[in-house]
């Protein structure tokens, strides 16, 4: 895991905790993938695709845009999708808050959810490996179900019950003139 959080890179000194949590999501990704791939086959490769296709990397490098100014350097890929590099200490960083919004009041929150989503794909990557789950489908049904939940937790927490008990007989109005 301290491999990965040292090739990613945020610009304030303060976000460390942001890129730790940044390599966890990242290091539970990869694992989730190899678990399913054991375990299913060719059927799990959905279950874990990471965001990096380690398998034709070199390919994917090829084909990058990059443009280097300095320290800094943007990867633009096929799809448009821009990544931000910093160099520190002579190596090219992955700027992780990028992909966040990453404004230090939001940071406690973002870490939170990275590490929430962390939890739940490493505990679906343990429940395969145990033999939990009988088809790659069962199991990526789960997966998706429990980052979905996290997710709603996030952008929609419960304050208040869903539904409020009925402990009296509710009261209509008087029909007698």
């Amino acid at each position: 895991m301290e491999r990965v959080a040292d090739a990613l890179d945020t610009p304030d000194a303060n976000a460390k905790e942001f890129t730790h949590a940044s390599a966890e999501l990242l290091v539970a990704g990869k694992k989730l993938s190899d678990v399913a791939g054991k375990h299913f086959g060719k059927s799990g490769q959905a279950i874990g695709r990471t965001m990096i296709d380690f398998n034709n990397i070199d390919d994917a490098v090829q084909k990058l845009q990059i443009k280097e100014t300095g320290d800094t350097a943007t990867a633009t890929g096929e799809n448009q999708t821009k990544m931000r590099f910093q160099k520190r200490n002579n190596q090219w960083r992955l700027v992780v808050t990028d992909f966040a919004n990453d404004a230090p009041v939001n940071l406690p929150a973002q870490i939170k959810l990275l590490k929430e989503m962390s939890a739940a794909i490493n505990e679906a990557a343990r429940e395969i490996d145990s033999g939990k789950y009988q088809t790659a489908q069962e199991a990526e049904r789960v997966i998706q179900d429990r980052l979905h939940a996290v997710m709603i937790e996030k952008f929609h927490p419960m304050t208040q019950p869903a539904f409020r008990p009925t402990t009296q007989s509710p009261t209509y109005p008087s029909t007698r003139p």
